[in-house]
């Protein structure tokens, strides 16, 4: 298994960190833990780990993987640590905003990270293909034998 796939595999854990967690704090806020118990707010606190999928599949450098990595693990830990301060730390009646705000916060961080790794897809691209184009110059610039 190459080193791509591994930082693949390790940026999926995170993610699914960030869902079981998330969805455990929404869960224990509720009142109910079932297994089988999601809501819409379970799905909102959810939704951005899952949307947090799509720059791991886009990056295909180890050093884009790696950003996406440390991104990811920031912004889980970070929304994770949010709602045990809300919930078990400064219980507030306030306290349940924290399950509106922190995933649209969280949809804005994925978006800068996902703008980034299209941004670095495509420069990745225009490098290669002015580099196959110059190539290609070169050999029909070049008489024949």
């Amino acid at each position: 298994m190459d080193t791509l796939s591994r930082i693949r595999i390790a940026n999926g854990l995170v993610v699914a960190c960030g869902v079981i967690g998330g969805g455990w704090f929404e869960r224990y806020a509720a009142g109910t833990n079932g297994p089988f118990s999601f809501d819409a707010f379970a799905v909102w606190v959810a939704a951005p780990s899952f949307v947090m999928l799509i720059p791991v599949v886009l990056a295909n450098t180890v050093k884009a993987q790696v950003v996406v990595l440390v991104l990811s693990s920031l912004l889980v830990v970070g929304g994770l640590l949010l709602y045990w301060d809300a919930m078990f730390l400064h219980v507030d009646a306030q306290g349940a905003l924290v399950f509106l705000f922190i995933p649209l916060y969280q949809f804005v961080a994925v978006v800068v990270v996902l703008c980034g790794v299209i941004f670095v897809r495509a420069r990745a691209h225009v490098a290669t293909n002015t580099t196959f184009e110059g190539n290609a110059r070169k050999n029909a610039a070049r008489p024949s034998m």
